[in-house]
């Protein structure tokens, strides 16, 4: 018997069985569905905080606390006078990959009801943009508020709720902190401005360090570390000396990865050693020459102040780390994951012209006497950079 004849002998006609009715919550369904496409559920708070950077909101405060998270802000560019424009956001449909910052802003408060809230309310002067289980107000308020969005938890008691709320109001703060570290807009988080880390392109290994780190200036999509106390180097019109590959260990990431050299390009063009104290903080590309030996360059995308997954690329040199822009290139739909496209791939291109153009400022006989000066040796230095 072949398998048509045997599902052929077993059917039989349907029979009814009951009759009735049901109702749908098509807010909970909206909440399920936006919610599920989010990589995690704590993502909700990055989608409001890059609306806000994208509108060029300034001064923005991020408070984590047992009962509510409140985001305040400065509205500078008025993006969020007309609430009713926001309101219509969510009755037009929401989507978590739309790059819209009024959008991005509702998606957050609506996912933040999937993740122990209540209610989120969207705060400007004396209106207020409310949503919560029943659906979404606009109201008029007694009282004027700064700019704020609030999201109000479950009310919950007891001792292990308390303990629970702080471990898990620090954990928020920490993800945060990472996923905005080179956000051009500072967020203040407990009081405590974020800044750039290198630890993004710290190994696993001791002993890495990056002999230069190139800024590509352009648009402002990401701040670099501060350039501490850069010195001169002899015989080079646009690098700076700012650290040793043998610094005294004092439990900093600043000490355990330092720069021994930094550099910056204008589109193509090197940018004199003494501009760079002025130019160096706001960059559209970080491009990183560490003594990482193996695997491909990790690229690390930021949108909107926000980092993206990493991607790693052959980009024909060892041991790069770079943080570069995601404007004009498309997400998937959790919002978070760059799609490898043509465009994708023409960034590639970009970055391997950068990547030349900084490998045209490093010549070792330059190097040599910059690094005895700084106390390295010379040889043990470059030969991990072997393709100098």
């Amino acid at each position: 018997m072949n398998l048509d004849e045997f599902i052929k002998e077993r059917s039989t006609a349907g029979r009814m069985d009951s009759e009735g009715s049901f109702t749908v919550d098509s807010l909970a369904a909206l909440r399920t569905t936006l919610a599920s496409g989010l990589p995690e559920p704590h993502y909700y708070l990055f989608h409001i905080l890059q609306g806000l950077i994208q509108s060029g909101a300034t001064e923005i405060k991020v408070a984590i606390g047992p009962r509510e998270n409140r985001i305040s802000f400065l509205d500078p560019e008025r993006s969020f006078t007309d609430l009713e424009a926001l309101a219509a956001t969510f009755k037009d449909g929401l989507s978590v990959a739309s790059n819209d910052p009024l959008e991005q802003v509702m998606v957050g408060m609506t996912c933040s009801l999937s993740d122990h809230m209540d209610r989120a309310e969207f705060l400007y002067d004396s209106e207020c943009v409310r949503v919560t289980e029943g659906g979404l107000e606009h109201l008029t308020t007694v009282h004027p508020s700064t700019p704020a969005v609030v999201l109000r938890r479950h009310l919950e008691t007891g001792l292990s709720f308390s303990w629970s709320r702080i471990w898990g109001a620090r954990k928020e703060e920490f993800r945060i902190r990472k996923r905005f570290e080179h956000s051009p807009v500072p967020l203040s988080i407990a009081g405590l401005l974020t800044e750039p880390r290198n630890s993004w392109r710290r190994g696993e290994q001791e002993g890495h360090f990056a002999l230069l780190e190139v800024a590509v200036l352009g648009t402002d999509n990401h701040r670099g570390e501060p350039l501490g106390e850069a010195r001169e180097v002899e015989g080079s019109a646009w690098m700076l000396r700012c650290g040793s590959s043998h610094p005294e260990p004092k439990g900093t990431d600043l000490v355990i990865a330092p720069n021994l050299f930094v550099a910056a390009l204008d589109g193509t063009q090197p940018v004199m050693a003494q501009e760079l104290e002025h130019r160096w903080e706001f960059r559209q590309w970080t491009l990183c020459f560490t003594t990482h030996t193996e695997g491909p360059a990790e690229i690390q995308f930021v949108k909107n102040g926000c980092h993206l997954q990493t991607h790693q690329a052959d980009l024909g040199l060892p041991g790069l780390r770079i943080v570069a822009p995601a404007e004009g290139l498309k997400v998937d739909a959790s919002g978070y994951q760059v799609v490898e496209n043509d465009a994708f791939r023409a960034r590639l291109e970009e970055a391997r012209a950068l990547i030349g153009k900084a490998v045209e400022m490093l010549k070792a006989e330059d190097l040599r006497g910059a690094l005895l000066a700084g106390g390295d040796d010379p040889d043990e230095v470059l030969s991990r950079f072997n393709w100098l």
